[in-house]
């Protein structure tokens, strides 16, 4: 039997809840496909559910509103339906039929539809397990295994079906979104090692660039670019704030936002032209940064670190990086913080000042994320983000037309330094009201973004300047 997950959210050194546990939340669920109701069940609650698809579909649950366990939650939802639930010691929901058998060597507290409480088979916390995913978590995979010589029948790697994506401004299955859209795990930048964008950018279909160093940098989608003195063609957003300047006057298409790739739930890369959602600056498509939620429900820690060398003459690279969750208040409030550091060694030498590394940079920054549900149909969130970037030089190399490099494959030439530092700030609130078959979202935010930069423009001028008459050097500065 093939098995589907509806959403499945982890948090790192975290000791998620029972899901029959006296947490509750606040649940406004219209009636709908039963696959639908189990989704925005599991995504309100951040439990994990295991059912087959083919059991659910074509059956309908009904409308559930106020504050519910999670148990309580599924067992109206399947209320009138052949289904019954199971929970696993390690708060796992398990949907099956109702004459189907509990898998070997699984510790489970079955119950169907308000049926008492039976413990049976071996210790749940070491026979059975479920791979965790993020919610978005495109190609990951997801095993279920019974006892210790030989898995169950219902064993069987499945390939994820339901990714959640917000493309059309509200929460929906990435196959009923009419567009063409790419979604980048959690779990997938992690593989990546990604700290900036250009680490993930070369793996996304039909997204081009062109950069000198982080947070400087020019971004198109299906070939659409407009030059660099005219408005971008590619959006960007932090959850639902567009990011930075949509013309020409403060370097719009240039300056795109380089976000540092810790605790994002996900990104997504939309196709354009997206003009009617998004924008008229997003004719070519849209990079949109999706933060983690607070949960409610449970106290949580991660962090990371990594460390690198470039070769080459290159640096040394390294991240660190680290959030906690705190439930404030279980079922109506919960704050995140995190926090960020990426030092990039550098690679490119500058032969005119005999400067090694001169690409190096820092990129540091960090989120506050307070989420509150103070009705049943009221969710307010406010975020504080902010980041700064700092750089030495450009990663730019300098060739002839012919295509030869003038110094060296990796080797610049300079007369002057050409540094860069960014600052950008954003505090935005967003609140949501749900009216039953329509929901109100109000988005509020202000933003800063303040660049310095300097470039050396001796190779275009001085020959110029030459040709009109002699020039003298003088500490270190040209005069005729």
């Amino acid at each position: 039997m093939a098995l589907c997950a509806g959403l499945l959210v982890s948090a790192a050194w975290a000791a998620p809840p029972g899901a029959g546990g006296s947490t509750t939340f606040n649940l406004d669920i219209p009636s709908q496909s039963l696959n639908d109701a189990l989704q925005a069940l599991a995504l309100a609650s951040g439990h994990k559910l295991l059912y087959s698809s083919e059991l659910v579909d074509g059956k309908t649950s009904p409308a559930i509103n106020g504050k519910f366990t999670t148990e309580e939650a599924v067992k109206r939802l399947l209320t009138g339906t052949d289904l019954k639930y199971e929970i696993t010691a390690d708060g796992l929901v398990l949907i099956r039929a109702m004459d189907a058998p509990a898998a070997s060597g699984e510790k489970v507290i079955a119950k169907e539809n308000g049926d008492p409480p039976k413990e049976g088979g071996k210790n749940s916390s070491q026979e059975f397990r479920a791979d965790q995913v993020d919610q978005g978590g495109a190609g990951q995979f997801v095993t279920a295994v019974g006892g210790n010589t030989s898995p169950p029948e219902t064993s069987q790697n499945v390939e994820l079906q339901e990714i959640v994506v917000t493309a059309q401004k509200r929460a929906e299955r990435l196959i009923d979104t009419p567009q063409s859209v790419s979604v980048l795990s959690s779990d997938q930048l992690t593989q990546l090692g990604a700290t900036q964008f250009r680490d993930y950018a070369n793996t996304v279909p039909g997204l081009d660039f062109s950069t000198s160093g982080a947070g400087y940098t020019q971004i198109s989608m299906r070939g659409v670019t407009s030059g660099i003195d005219v408005s971008p063609t590619v959006g960007i957003y932090v959850d639902d704030v567009p990011y930075g300047s949509s013309s020409a006057f403060a370097s719009g298409a240039e300056l795109a936002v380089d976000v540092g790739l810790f605790d994002l739930d996900r990104i997504e890369l939309l196709r354009g032209p997206q003009g009617t959602l998004y924008g008229a600056s997003t004719m070519g498509g849209l990079i949109k940064y999706v933060t983690r939620m607070p949960e409610s429900s449970r106290f949580g820690v991660e962090a990371q670190a990594g460390v690198s060398a470039t070769g080459d003459g290159g640096g040394i690279n390294y991240n660190t990086a680290a959030a906690v969750n705190v439930p404030i208040s279980p079922g109506v409030a919960a704050l995140r913080a995190s926090g960020y550091e990426s030092h990039d060694g550098g690679y490119i030498s500058n032969v005119a000042l005999s400067q090694k590394a001169v690409n190096r940079s820092d990129t540091y920054g960090g989120r506050l994320d307070l989420l509150l549900t103070p009705a049943n149909q009221l969710t307010v969130r406010l975020t504080g983000f902010l980041q700064n970037i700092s750089r030495q030089g450009e990663g730019t190399t300098d060739y002839a037309y012919s295509g030869s490099p003038l110094y060296g494959s990796l080797d610049q030439h300079r007369l002057f330094a050409e540094p860069f530092d960014q600052e950008f700030r954003l505090v935005s609130g967003t609140v949501t009201y749900g009216f039953g078959p329509a929901t109100l979202t109000s988005i509020s935010s202000y933003q800063t973004l303040k660049t310095d930069l300097q470039w050396d423009l001796s190779a275009h001028y001085v020959p110029l300047f030459e040709a009109v008459g002699p020039l003298e050097r003088h500490s270190d500065r040209c005069v005729e």
